[in-house]
Parts: C-alpha cells; sequence; structure tokens
C-alpha cells in the first residue's frame, strides 16, 4: 500500500506540474485576450468615429447644397427685382418726358397725366389747401417738374412778370415761409 500513495503523489504531481503550467500559460492566454479586446475595442473606435466623421461632413456637405440653393434663389429674386427696376424706370422716364412734352405744349391734358404719374403731389398740395384750382396746380407741377420762371412763361404763354406774380399768391395760399425756396418746398412734399 505504500506504493499507492506514491503513485498519487506522482500523479498530484504531474497534476500539479500541468497546474503550473496551465498557471503559468493562463496569463500569456489571458494577456492575448486583453490584447485582442485592446484591439477590438481601437478598431471599433475607429470605425465609430471614423463613421461619425463621415456622417458629419455628409450633414454639413448637405447644409452648404442648401445654402447654395438659398443663395442661388436669392440671386434669381434680386436678378428679377433689378429687372422690374430697370423696367419701371424706363416706364417712369418715359412718363416724365411725355408730361414734359404735354407742359411745354400747353396741352389741356397735361395736368391729368402729371396726376396719373405723380398723384402723391397733388394730394398733398391739397392736404395743404384744399382749395386749390386746377390751374395752381398745374403751375405747381412745372414747379414740381423744375421749369423756371422763363420756362413757365414761355410754355403758357404769359408774361415773366405774370408767373412771379402766380408764384407770390402761391406762396400766400400755402404759407410758405419767403425764406425758403418754393421750388424746394414743393419738391419735399
Amino acid at each position: 500500500m505504500v506504493p499507492q500513495p506514491r503513485q498519487e503523489n506522482v500523479v498530484r504531481d504531474n497534476n500539479s506540474m500541468e497546474g503550473k503550467d496551465a498557471i503559468s500559460n493562463h496569463p500569456e492566454k489571458e494577456h492575448m485576450v486583453v490584447k485582442t479586446m485592446v484591439y477590438y475595442i481601437i478598431a471599433g473606435g475607429l470605425i465609430f468615429w471614423s463613421v461619425t466623421f463621415l456622417l458629419l461632413i455628409m450633414l454639413n456637405r448637405r447644409e452648404h447644397l442648401h445654402h447654395l440653393e438659398i443663395i442661388r434663389e436669392q440671386r434669381r429674386i434680386i436678378k428679377e427685382k433689378e429687372e422690374e427696376h430697370e423696367a419701371l424706370k424706363k416706364k417712369l422716364n418715359l412718363a416724365f418726358k411725355e408730361v414734359v412734352t404735354l407742359a411745354k405744349k400747353n396741352s389741356p391734358s397735361f395736368l391729368a397725366r402729371f396726376q396719373e404719374v405723380y398723384p402723391e403731389v397733388c394730394e398733398k398740395l391739397l392736404e395743404v389747401n384744399p382749395k386749390l384750382v386746377n390751374t395752381e396746380l398745374s403751375f405747381c407741377a412745372m414747379i414740381w417738374l423744375n421749369f423756371s420762371s422763363k420756362e413757365i412763361a414761355r410754355y403758357t404763354f404769359i408774361q415773366p412778370k405774370t408767373v412771379q406774380i402766380k408764384k407770390y399768391r402761391l406762396r400766400k395760399k400755402l404759407k410758405i415761409p419767403r425764406d425758403e425756396d418754393i421750388y424746394i418746398w414743393i419738391k419735399n412734399l
């Protein structure tokens, strides 16, 4: 029976040797597992940040494209408005020339056309003095068009002195101070 314990001891020694090998191999395996996990974590982190970065780039690009589209739309609208402005400017220049031509011809339709083109002028004059008559409004329209006294006299077939008298009477009716230029006062209505 004595030999049996020896075999057990040998078996135990062999088991203990395997245990020592297992213990000594176990940290290497554990180290390899940890190392592999670290690589997976680093790879996962790189993938996560790469995907996040790409998504941010895509969102930024989409936002940039949206801003470019807004800018294009604004430029288109500005261009349309500029074209409209130019068209209105041409119409106004034509209307201005037409009004001046009617005034120079002393046409009876001068005041009506002037009121169509510049309605605010006569309205404001009538607010100051509602009792103004058409001849006075026509006279004011010629002043607003910046005709000199000599031009007004020539176009209305009256003497320059008569133009000065009309200006004086108009000053009184509109209560324009003596020190203020009648041309500037009417233009600033």
